[in-house]
């Protein structure tokens, strides 16, 4: 990729969006000859590590995956939890939505850094 637009003359598509331990949270997989500022490319990987760090527990929790009753047992602690901490769960809602705004800000400077052949999204 290097900043012109395909050979139909289609922009290319650009996903801010973040995967599990995933490293840079631009799709597709192949970006990383972008020519992306050290500064960008740093928030980027800041606001990965950040949305690493704010999973909630429940969506990795998968040691009863294919074990009914226990996996319906687990999903019940955590339907608890929430109920009993409504403060965290406020906190977690804070923090998914300022993540939606990290993230959108973040798809705005990649395309302003990318330019127009380019069209950058950001998926939450």
């Amino acid at each position: 990729m290097n900043g012109e637009s395909n050979s139909s003359g289609d922009l290319i598509h650009i996903r801010v969006m973040n995967e599990y331990g995933g490293g840079l949270p631009l799709w597709p997989d192949d970006v990383d000859d972008l020519d992306l500022s050290d500064d960008l490319r740093a928030d980027l990987m800041a606001f990965a590590d950040r949305w690493d760090a704010a999973i909630d527990p429940e969506v990795t929790d998968d040691r009863w995956d294919g074990v009914p009753v226990t996996q319906t047992l687990v999903g019940a602690k955590y339907s608890l939890g929430r109920l009993l901490h409504p403060a965290r769960e406020r906190s977690a809602e804070a923090e998914h939505e300022d993540m939606r705004r990290t993230g959108e800000a973040l798809a705005v400077r990649v395309q302003d850094e990318l330019g127009p052949a380019y069209r950058v999204t950001y998926v939450h």
